[in-house]
C-alpha cells in the first residue's frame, strides 16, 4: 500500500497525503525541488517544481502530521496511489485536476499555476476524496503567497471581446 497523493523528485519523496487527508512534508527537501528555477528546470518537471512551490508558499498555514508517524501508516491507505514526479513527456499542461467534470486547476506550460479559486473551495468542502480535498487544502492555505496565472480562457476571451 501507498499513500492516495505523493510528491516525489526523481522518485525520491518530498510529500504526501496520509490516509487520514493530513500532509507530511519533508522541508528540506521541498525547498530544494521548488529552487529549481523555471528556466533551469526541464519542461517534464514543471508540475513537480510548480507543486513544491505551491507546498512552500502553504508551509505554515495548514496541519501536518510528522515524517516519521507517516513512515508508519504506509499501509493504511488502500486506495489508489496518486504520485506526482517526473513527467515522461512534454505536455503544454502538465497537471490538471477536475473537479464535477471540470478543470479547476493547472499547471500551465511555463509552470505557473491557473486556479480557479471559488471551485477550489467548493472541491475542498464537498469533497470526501483524500486526493482532491488535499491538493485543494494546499492550495487554499498557499492562496496569499504565491502568484497565478490568468485562466487560459478567460485571456482568450478577454482577447476577443469585439471591441
Amino acid at each position: 500500500m501507498s499513500y492516495p497523493l505523493i510528491f516525489a523528485y526523481d522518485g525520491d519523496q518530498f510529500a504526501r497525503v496520509n490516509y487520514d487527508g493530513s500532509w507530511s512534508v519533508n522541508w528540506n527537501k521541498t525547498r530544494f525541488v521548488a529552487s529549481e528555477t523555471q528556466t533551469t528546470t526541464p519542461k517534464n518537471n514543471m508540475a513537480i517544481v510548480a507543486c513544491a512551490t505551491a507546498l512552500m508558499a502553504a508551509k505554515d498555514n495548514f496541519y501536518l502530521t510528522p515524517w516519521e508517524e507517516s513512515d508508519k501508516w504506509q499501509d493504511k491507505w488502500e486506495g489508489k496511489s496518486y504520485p506526482i514526479d517526473f513527467d515522461t513527456e512534454v505536455n503544454e499542461v502538465h497537471l490538471q485536476m477536475k473537479f464535477n467534470g471540470d478543470v479547476i486547476l493547472q499547471v500551465n506550460g511555463d509552470g505557473t499555476w491557473s486556479i480557479k479559486w471559488e471551485e477550489v473551495k467548493e472541491a475542498y468542502s464537498e469533497n470526501s476524496n483524500k486526493k482532491t480535498a488535499s491538493l485543494c487544502q494546499m492550495l487554499l492555505a498557499a492562496r496569499y503567497n504565491f502568484i497565478v496565472s490568468p485562466w487560459p480562457s478567460d485571456e482568450e476571451e478577454d482577447e476577443d471581446d469585439g471591441y
